[in-house]
């Protein structure tokens, strides 16, 4: 795409989300493919389909939800107080506000949008709400107003399928985003290629359909900025959703709502990794959070005689792993590295390093239960073993007879006893 082609997509889109605003205040409709056709009390009810909650749409002011998102990036984020979050194409202010009041007074919400109408409501209902933690910026996602390595979490909604660079936007939000740093996005997806009417269609780009990429080409852009551990995920009620866009049938058999994860890389260095240690109590919460960002078990931890180990990174819990221990036997659990860690050998070391504290200990039999790494135990000698078969007191524990599922995989490794 030349250069004078995006600049017409990219007035084209600023007029259409002018004109979004500007209808919004006079209670009138724009164009078919605009929410703005909805009333406000519309765009609450199209919000809690996509997984708002009420406390949400009652905690903005009337102005900020202008019904324009195809998801909640805010359910993917995972926000926490103090975090610096950066919101591409921020509208009315609606996702930077729920934001802000997640990572707190010593937080900073980043919005920036393009149309000047857009962010002279958005400031307008940011001084509703008096929230210092909230700053509105003019400029265009594939420039950034911001600087490099600054940003914890960027959010968007239903926006990025807009740019007619998002090769661009993406390198850009690598540049802004500290080491470690992530990305939570809702838009629009293709399940192949759009036909030439759709593709021409600038009323359908401008309503975030014409412009959207597809699976394969995200994972592709993603890759090539340096983004990693990449998740394109249907949204649930995606179909619904789409279908209410498109009463005519025109595309929604072509299109889904999805949310989009990736991590850019930590920067460093094995050796500057602490040693590998058990977890003191006070540890646990981090640990605990942490196997849940890697949707590992947690219930019954506190209760079975699991021992917690963890290695860490400027001093922050970089990698767990857990021995459940009965007698000279032990399950093999809880073994989780922060995702920006990964891919680096780290999961490798975590494992021979537990291994040899289970040597420490005397056990001389691991067992494990997996869905999704199979590949990688079975390359560190991990070989499958059929559940029947492990001891009772293995088969009687809540991990093997509760919590993983029939169809995990169960695997054993025998530890040699290291004669002096």
């Amino acid at each position: 795409m030349n250069t004078k082609d995006q600049h017409q997509i990219r007035e084209a889109v600023r007029q259409k989300y002018s004109s979004v605003v500007l209808a919004s205040e006079k209670n009138s409709c724009c164009t078919p493919f605009a929410s703005c056709c909805a009333q406000p009390t519309d765009f609450d009810v199209q919000s809690l389909k996509l997984g708002y909650t009420k406390e949400e749409l009652e905690s903005v002011p009337t102005g900020a939800n202008l019904g324009l998102g195809c998801g909640n990036p805010q359910a993917i984020a995972r926000l926490k107080a103090g975090e610096v979050v950066l919101d591409l194409g921020s509208g009315a202010g609606f996702d930077a506000f729920l934001a802000a009041a997640q990572v707190g007074e010593k937080g900073l919400v980043i919005g920036v949008d393009m149309t000047p109408e857009m962010l002279r409501k958005a400031r307008e209902n940011k001084q509703k709400l008096n929230l210092p933690q909230v700053d509105f910026r003019l400029g265009e996602i594939e420039y950034l107003p911001v600087a490099d390595q600054t940003v914890d979490v960027i959010i968007s909604n239903c926006v990025i399928n807009l740019s007619p660079d998002k090769m661009q936007v993406f390198q850009e939000a690598f540049r802004v985003l500290k080491p470690g740093g992530r990305l939570a996005i809702s838009d629009i997806v293709t399940l192949g290629e759009l036909p030439q009417s759709i593709r021409s269609d600038m009323e359908l780009y401008t309503g975030c359909i014409s412009g959207a990429s597809s699976v394969d080409n995200l994972t592709s852009m993603l890759q090539q900025a340096g983004f990693r551990q990449i998740e394109i995920n249907e949204k649930n009620g995606s179909k619904e959703l789409i279908a209410d866009w498109d009463p005519n049938k025109t595309f929604s058999e072509l299109v889904i709502s999805a949310s989009i994860e990736a991590v850019k890389p930590a920067s460093f260095e094995l050796s500057e990794l602490s040693a590998f240690q058990e977890l003191d109590k006070s540890d646990w919460a981090a640990a605990l959070e942490l196997l849940k960002i890697s949707r590992l078990p947690t219930s019954d931890l506190e209760a079975a005689p699991v021992r917690l180990y963890g290695i860490f990174h400027a001093e922050k819990l970089t990698a767990v792993s857990g021995l459940e221990i009965y007698g000279t036997e032990a399950i093999l659990r809880s073994v989780a590295i922060q995702p920006a860690y990964r891919s680096s050998g780290l999961g490798a070391a975590l494992l021979a390093a537990t291994e040899a504290k289970a040597r420490e200990l005397q056990l001389t039999d691991l067992y494990l239960l997996t869905i999704t790494a199979e590949k990688f135990f079975r390359k560190n000698n991990y070989l499958t073993f059929e559940r029947s078969d492990c001891s009772e007191r293995i088969r009687q524990s809540d991990e093997f007879s509760n919590i993983c599922p029939s169809i995990a995989v169960c695997l054993h490794k025998y530890l040699p006893t290291i004669s002096n």
